[in-house]
């Protein structure tokens, strides 16, 4: 199977933006080179904080709040964190209030195309937890006013209806 291919199996068949697969099992590659490791009595000079710095960018989470369309009366509502990992970003989705064992996806919209995120099941409780990797801190902050996307919660059958969208 060619990297084309691949991509479309590891996603579900949906389509992803050129590299992002790359990206992605890079990241998986490298991180478990990178895994911290206790050593007891390793420093003996300093409390071993020498050479740590701030964490950066990698420290500050965008936080978003989804909650239904205007009109749409439900319980419905999500919260989401995107996370950087480096070159790409952990968004993690928490949902509740949904429909127990239906499916729904993550869409970002704002481009020409929407993008799927990620596709969910709500359990029995009507709740979910969901993750999905890529570059999308950037794509999403608030600053970028004439472009900013925006994600939304959308059911899989029934043409795809809007559940929940980001205020």
């Amino acid at each position: 199977m060619d990297d084309a291919g691949a991509g479309a199996v590891q996603n579900g068949g949906r389509n992803t933006p050129a590299g992002f697969n790359q990206c992605v099992n890079l990241l998986f590659d490298d991180i478990r080179t990178l895994m911290p490791v206790y050593v007891p009595n390793a420093v003996a000079s300093d409390h071993g904080t020498a050479n740590l710095r701030p964490l950066g960018l990698a420290a500050e989470a965008l936080h978003l709040e989804l909650t239904p369309p205007p009109g749409v009366t439900s319980a419905a509502h999500a919260s989401v964190a995107i996370n950087s990992l480096g070159p790409i970003d952990n968004l993690q989705i928490a949902a509740t209030g949904l429909q127990p064992g239906k499916k729904y996806w993550v869409v970002l919209v704002g481009s020409a195309e929407p993008l799927e995120l990620v596709t969910f099941s709500a359990g029995i409780g009507g709740a979910a937890i969901a993750q999905a990797l890529g570059p999308l801190k950037r794509a999403m902050a608030p600053s970028q006013v004439e472009h900013a996307m925006k994600l939304e919660v959308r059911l899989e059958e029934k043409g795809g209806a809007l559940v929940l969208q980001q205020r």
